[in-house]
């Protein structure tokens, strides 16, 4: 062991952004990406928040719910909500 996570949250946070650096580094893991941290956290709380804003997660928001039976998912580079 070299050591005990004392704070959960700063230790995955580190680890995210310990990922993206070595992947903006290395131009064979990826093709085309965003990798600014910071652009790509922002991106994914305000996708996150329009979503709530939808009511998505209490079912009131004006919607098909069948349309949740797919995954979906944010995609940053083409700016849009993608099924996955």
């Amino acid at each position: 062991m070299v050591g005990k996570a004392t704070g959960g949250n700063r230790l995955i946070e580190l680890l995210r952004k310990e990922a993206f650096e070595k992947l903006r580094v290395d131009d064979k893991a990826l093709g085309k990406r965003v990798l600014e941290w910071q652009k790509a956290r922002d991106e994914s709380m305000a996708y996150c928040q329009r979503k709530k804003d939808q009511r998505r997660f209490d079912g009131q928001g004006n919607f098909d719910m069948n349309f949740l039976k797919e995954a979906l998912t944010y995609d940053l580079i083409e700016r849009k909500e993608i099924i996955t």
